[in-house]
């Protein structure tokens, strides 16, 4: 094991209250990989948020950087104000995210749990979010930074209290989900334990306001240190800078120190643990490895376009109002009133005239702008980029499938497992043992809005009726064309199928020739049930004896009838 976080404390004596302080340095320590794409991250909040970001004083300059007579007197100030005020920001990148979360979710998912862990459905978080908006916020996170956490955790039990069923009911005691955005997650370290790699440490900064001593909120920053201590054991170690008051008393700052307010050694079921509940998720899959954000390209293009707006804007102010000339006017005339009910006398050899603009200049600074709004379009719909709806070979099809149909179901994937491991978690805190497939998450991949038609459906009963595919494959077909709920299964169906026809007796004889004969019963759901499809009626109103003596041919006259 690597030296942990608490070989690093160090210890002094608070004279005032003659009590020992633990204090440790260097725990905002930022990871190397942090520091090279945090920067990166803001640029995409800062666009995502919109235009009254981009132009706040603290980082304008980084979007549209000054020009040579924009200088720090004030003439250049003022012009330099003047240029921002022209800038348009076209946020093609906040909308993008917002379809690509749309359709993400444009399909409830599918949550599959024990019976015992239905309340995450309702409450997943500490906050009480449910788990579909939890998985939301995964979802907009992966698009935007390509970075999130989510960490497990439970509510914290003093060792010595005895606490009751209902005790821990009223309490909330519950296992509980929280998500970190990339920002939150400054420090991390893998490392190999029993020929596997593991995560060992993860460093969370938290940032709350509080009240203190007055009514005024103050930052109070907390940092959670997760790790695994020297026999192999998780912890966690709760860390906040020291802060002193400021003369008045009405705010403080922040001291060089950091002082250790406690740690805690998590139990699972009575046991330690062993393991760091802890999940790095990127689009790539549940991993430490970090890569640049899905709409990074996108943003780059749009500060351009911001950019460019700023001088067509600028331009159009400065040339399209033509200018009034005179040359040969008396000099006693002070002003000049332009209009169709007054008249300028001007002397012999005089002009009257107006200077208009007629350059190519704007038209180039236009066709800049169109050009990158295309290439905005085309890098936001790339990412929705697959071949649903054309024919493929089988091998094709595999390749096909192992892609994911592009970035968003890779997303959709990731986003899947890395939840599955949190219930597990979650599933283990609360003693259960679920068998493979009780916890299960889908998130929709199909990302083609649209209903199946008329033909495809009669071609997909046919393939039915041939016994070419089979009822549940029949069904999924009619699920992913949006013809039945996707959360129907093949049993429901047949039941309510079965309920449809209930009560209606039709002669065996006339069993309908294109379904399989040792199919119907369980698709009809009874033995004397079967449709002859020669006959159209809707609502048949039959004999529902039945009698063995009944004649066939009167239970056809019925059904015509």
């Amino acid at each position: 094991m690597n030296m942990s976080i608490l070989d690093l404390v160090k210890a002094q004596i608070d004279k005032e209250n003659e009590t020992e302080i633990l204090y440790i340095d260097g725990i905002d320590y930022l990871h190397p990989e942090y520091k090279r794409y945090y920067d990166r991250w803001q640029k995409i909040r800062d666009v995502i948020e919109g235009q009254e970001a981009v132009k706040d004083t603290s980082v304008r300059e980084r979007y549209l950087p000054r020009l040579s007579g924009h200088t720090q007197t004030l003439e250049g100030q003022q012009s330099y104000e003047a240029f921002v005020g022209y800038a348009e920001l076209y946020n093609a990148t906040g909308r993008t995210v917002d379809a690509y979360r749309g359709l993400l979710n444009r399909k409830l998912p599918s949550v599959t749990v024990p019976d015992a862990l239905d309340y995450v459905l309702d409450d997943f978080t500490i906050k009480g979010e449910s788990i579909y908006t939890f998985i939301e916020q995964l979802e907009v996170e992966l698009i935007t930074t390509n970075r999130v956490g989510i960490f497990v955790d439970y509510p914290y039990v003093d060792p010595d209290s005895k606490l009751s069923k209902a005790d821990m009911a009223r309490m909330n005691m519950n296992p509980y989900a929280t998500m970190y955005p990339a920002e939150s997650i400054i420090n991390w370290e893998e490392t190999r334990i029993n020929n596997k790699i593991v995560t060992s440490l993860v460093v969370l900064k938290e940032v709350d306001y509080v009240r203190l001593t007055s009514v005024m909120p103050m930052e109070q920053i907390t940092y959670r240190v997760l790790e695994l201590d020297e026999n192999g054991f998780y912890r966690q170690v709760i860390i906040h800078p020291e802060y002193l008051n400021t003369p008045s008393g009405n705010s403080r700052v922040q001291g060089s120190r950091y002082i250790v307010k406690g740690t805690v050694y998590p139990k699972q079921n009575g046991q330690y643990m062993r393991y760091i509940p802890f999940f790095p998720v990127t689009a790539q899959g549940v991993t430490w490895n970090m890569s640049k954000s899905v709409i990074e390209d996108l943003v780059n293009v749009n500060i351009a376009h911001y950019r460019d707006t700023a001088f067509h804007q600028k331009a159009i102010a400065w040339t399209a109002s033509p200018t009034a000339v005179f040359s040969g006017l008396p000099d006693d005339v002070p002003s000049v009133s332009i209009g169709s009910e007054d008249a300028i006398l001007i002397a012999i050899g005089g002009t009257a005239k107006y200077l208009e603009y007629e350059g190519k200049g704007l038209e180039d600074i236009a066709n800049a702008l169109h050009s990158k709004e295309n290439q905005m379009a085309i890098l936001g719909a790339k990412i929705l980029a697959n071949t649903a709806g054309k024919a493929e070979s089988g091998e094709a099809a595999l390749i096909h499938r192992a892609g994911e149909q592009g970035i968003l179901a890779d997303i959709a994937t990731t986003v899947g497992v890395a939840m599955e491991k949190a219930l597990g978690i979650i599933a283990a805190w609360k003693g259960l043992k679920p068998v493979k497939g009780e916890i299960k998450i889908e998130i929709n991949k199909d990302f083609n809005p649209g209903v199946m038609d008329a033909n495809t459906i009669l071609a997909l009963g046919k393939e039915l009726d041939e016994g070419r595919i089979s009822y549940e494959s029949y069904m999924y077909a009619l699920q992913r064309g949006e013809i039945l709920p996707p959360e129907r299964t093949p049993d429901e169906e047949k039941r309510l199928i079965s309920e449809r026809f209930k009560g209606t007796a039709i002669s065996k004889e006339t069993l309908v020739k294109y379904l399989d004969k040792k199919d119907i019963n369980s698709i009809l759901g009874r033995d004397d049930t079967v449709m002859d499809k020669k006959h159209k009626s809707t609502e048949p109103n039959m004999d529902t004896s039945n009698d063995d003596s009944a004649d066939s041919d009167d239970a056809e006259e019925d059904m015509e009838e």
